[in-house]
């Protein structure tokens, strides 16, 4: 099966076919379509490098969120950035259109942006993963620099000195490059080579599939022995690539290490002994002890525990203390560790306690996936939405367990017991009605304003007629924190509500948020009409202004078969901290299209200089420029 230069065609992941991108989909709807679940077809695209794209089929049931870990998995993950769609995550894929457009991006300093295209309908059999990867194009035929081989390697810090070609080396001349601590694996993704990205998540391939057939058991060790090196964050992600290592290397080098797997911990020593035959010896322990802790931070191996009572009880000393300092129990340094344990469960599971707020601040999606499990008197398995909501696992709401080759996840009983007990309650009830238009009003307040004290957004949210009785015994800062975490879609920091796009590290050391706060000081607060306000609760919503309109209709008419306008003139209706540069915008409209002509261009940038006078903005507390020049 040859290989076309720069990733033209692609192979189809259902029967190994080899075809160009515009057959592919044709193939696909009329080779691989059928089964129970209605789904659209899409087409993914590299927004930058067109030798990069898939096909994936998704249910209409699910919603535009599910693509984000499988994006992040095949194409992007590196060092757990943030990314965002260009329509809501929350929107359901059934509301859009064959034929319709929106984009994502992972990381907003070294961006990868992605175009995803609605581009049929089609049916599946029942999947337990939302996406199913349906095609891929073919890796491109990079060179080596130095002996024109098959590179394998690149260099990022090559790459930042814009040349692309002289940052690829074989194995060989890789070894002999002056940055070889700067070498990852080339990977099939159009972020290869940026930030810390290596590829290591993309499990995914086919029956014949020439890459994967060719490896050796230390080619695929080495494949993922980069990112079980640095320690990341995810327990799932580690159990992951650890069992994925596993199997393949049970396929590869005929052991039987698979079986072993379930027994993670306890067969460790096992493990490394057979893996110490593919892999240095000291590298390979280092991996696995550190990769050990993380998953069972997390995850927890073996049998499924039903009570809070014996998973407290499998945690360390250490973790216990946290927990009881948290929750401030009294001398919980100085307790034993089963008594410390019992006194974190009383105090969770208390009225009031840790559970009940946590519950009382779950919604949509959310309180959907909690009030399924918790419904059930059995373990299910761990489904892709389990994973998208980790905080659910990190507060111990959701129990996930790696068990028989397979994940189970549970509610634990005493957390049952609080739902079921105040699920019909009237002040509990009462309590989540409360929070949820707290909710509301803080993700319009970040819309419009983009930072804001908190203490200014309670004054703003009490002056429309609202009450809010907190239940959090760190006030309602802490309700707002601990929503924020689970909707990623705001976060408190240092007495300020911010925008989910901003960094999270300390607001002091934030020189964005810095900027911006300093550049919005004593000015006054745009605060319309309630329902006016909440309309910003939508983030795809803003105000369609006559200038946007005149704006839309100039770009259709320079480029009337370009399906991105609507989008681009979504990105940049200029809610941002300062004025844009509009040279830059222009710059990004050409990329989506053809060069315009000077005069073209003269009539785009008057338009948006206008527009950017009649854009409500960050920088002005939601005032539009010439609302707040007549101030």
């Amino acid at each position: 099966m040859a290989r076309k230069k720069l990733g033209i065609s692609g192979n189809c992941y259902q029967c190994g076919g080899l075809f160009e991108i515009e057959i592919m989909r044709k193939h696909i709807l009329a080779e691989h379509n059928g089964g129970e679940e209605d789904c659209y077809l899409l087409r993914v695209e590299s927004a930058d490098y067109s030798d990069y794209w898939l096909f994936i089929d998704v249910p209409k049931s699910k919603n535009v969120g599910a693509l984000d870990k499988f994006l992040r998995d095949i194409w992007c993950e590196c060092c757990g950035h943030l990314s965002q769609f260009s329509i809501a995550k929350s929107r359901k894929l059934e509301t859009l259109r064959v034929g319709d457009v929106f984009d994502y991006e992972y990381d907003m300093g070294t961006t990868t942006a992605v175009t995803i295209m609605v581009v049929g309908e089609t049916r599946r059999p029942k999947q337990r993963a939302s996406v199913r990867l349906l095609a891929r194009n073919v890796a491109p035929d990079f060179k080596c620099f130095v002996c024109k081989a098959a590179a394998t390697v690149i260099c990022a810090e090559c790459m930042w000195g814009g040349d692309n070609a002289g940052s690829l080396f074989c194995d060989k001349c890789g070894g002999q490059h002056e940055h070889g601590d700067m070498l990852v694996p080339l990977a099939n993704s159009p972020r290869s080579g940026e930030c810390g990205y290596t590829g290591e998540f993309d499990f995914y391939g086919f029956k014949g599939d020439p890459a994967r057939d060719k490896e050796t058991s230390v080619d695929i060790l080495r494949r993922h022995h980069w990112v079980l090196t640095k320690e990341p964050e995810s327990g799932a992600d580690v159990i992951k690539l650890i069992k994925n290592v596993v199997t393949e290397q049970a396929g590869k080098a005929e052991m039987d290490l698979v079986a072993q797997f379930p027994q993670l911990e306890e067969d460790m020593v096992a493990l490394k002994k057979q893996l110490s035959e593919v892999m240095d010896k000291d590298d390979m322990i280092e991996m696995f002890d550190s990769c050990a802790e993380i998953v069972d931070r997390v995850i927890i191996q073996g049998k499924p525990l039903h009570t809070l009572a014996e998973i407290m009880g499998r945690k360390k000393l250490e973790e216990l203390r946290e927990y009881g300092k948290e929750l401030k129990i009294e001398d919980y340094a100085k307790l034993k560790k089963k008594e410390l344990a019992t006194a974190i469960v009383a105090g969770m599971t208390a009225k009031n306690g840790s559970i009940q707020r946590m519950i009382e601040i779950l919604d949509g999606d959310i309180f959907e996936l909690f009030t399924e499990l918790a419904e059930s008197d059995e373990p299910m398995p761990a489904s892709d939405e389990v994973f998208m909501f980790p905080p659910l696992m990190y507060v111990n709401l959701i129990t996930v367990f790696e068990y028989k080759r397979s994940y189970l996840c549970l509610v634990p009983d005493e957390v049952k017991a609080v739902y079921r007990k105040v699920k019909d309650d009237k002040e509990f009830l009462r309590a989540r009605k409360n929070i949820g238009i707290l909710s509301k009003y803080a993700l319009a307040a970040v819309n419009l304003y983009g930072i804001i004290e908190v203490d200014k957004f309670m004054e703003i949210f009490y002056g429309y007629g609202n009450k809010y009785e907190c239940t959090n015994p760190k006030g309602v800062a802490g309700s707002l924190l601990a929503m924020g975490a689970l909707r990623q879609q705001y976060f408190t920091n240092g007495g300020y509500l911010l925008e989910a796009g901003f960094d999270t590290s300390e607001i002091r050391y934030n020189e964005e948020a810095q900027k911006l706060i300093k550049a919005k000081a004593g000015k006054p607060y745009y605060v319309p009409k309630a329902d006016e306000f909440l309309k910003y609760a939508d983030n795809e919503y803003y105000e369609k202004t006559p200038e946007i309109t005149e704006l839309a209709e100039l770009l259709k008419k320079i480029d009337k078969d370009n399906r991105q306008w609507a989008l681009l003139i979504f990105d940049y209706r200029i809610r941002s901290a300062a004025e844009p540069d509009i040279d830059e915008i222009i710059e990004e409209f050409e990329s989506q299209c053809v060069k315009f002509t000077a005069a073209n261009r003269k009539k785009i940038k008057a338009v948006l200089e206008r527009m950017c006078k009649t854009t409500r903005m960050w920088v002005h507390n939601g005032f539009t420029a010439d609302e707040a020049e007549k101030q």
